[in-house]
């Protein structure tokens, strides 16, 4: 059983990178003008020794002009592909922090003391949570977005006292959130709070997960 809810939950976040960053890219090199290389200027002498020296200096000057352009190449490319590129950096970073959870879960999963809760979603959404004896972690699949302005807070519920575990973020309906600070007899319990969560739940519980 615990092994099906670890493959649930790995599954439930799994992402696949930007389909379009590559296409973008070639598209912006595609839309830069291409220029040829300037030809290779001759040695600029020290002091004019000839009529025809101010005809090098041309090329020359010519020549700097032509590395400018490429420089200006160079340039526009890299702005023309600086959006994709951070696309990418933000997808590695996400899956990163994903397969960190994904760990997290797992060492909850293989501690003796785990407790796993099941609860149902309106909708066909699915809430579940690992209880342990020092820690706990609440998963939700296909949550309904809460209201313009409003987030889903975690709370751990002790003697009766309610203690933030922070407000939790929507991605594609799938909300995870971890209680470092839980022990035997917690309960976990789910408000909807002001934008930037509260200090204390201004409503009801939509949800309470407890291993009783």
């Amino acid at each position: 059983d615990l092994q099906a809810v670890a493959a649930r939950l790995g599954a439930a976040i799994d992402a696949e990178p930007p389909a379009g960053a590559r296409a973008a890219v070639l598209a912006a090199v595609r839309a830069t003008p291409q220029e040829s290389p300037a030809p290779s200027a001759p040695p600029v002498p020290l002091a004019p020794t000839s009529p025809n020296s101010s005809t090098s200096s041309t090329s020359s000057a010519r020549g700097r002009r032509g590395g400018a352009r490429w420089w200006a190449l160079a340039a526009a490319v890299a702005i023309g592909a600086a959006v994709p590129a951070t696309l990418l950096v933000q997808q590695v970073q996400h899956t990163r922090q994903v397969q960190a959870e994904q760990q997290q879960v797992a060492d909850l999963l293989t501690d003796p003391s785990a407790v796993l809760v099941h609860q149902d979603v309106p909708g066909d959404g699915a809430v579940t949570a690992i209880l342990t004896d020092h820690r706990a972690v609440f998963t939700a699949t296909q949550m309904p977005p809460p209201d313009d302005g409003s987030v889903y807070q975690l709370w751990v519920v002790r003697d009766g006292q309610p203690h933030s575990a922070g407000v939790m973020t929507s991605d594609d309906g799938t909300v995870r959130q971890f209680a470092d600070d839980f022990a035997p007899g917690d309960v976990l319990a789910v408000t909807v709070e002001p934008a930037g969560g509260s200090e204390q739940p201004t409503s009801d519980p939509i949800m309470v997960l407890s291993a009783a």
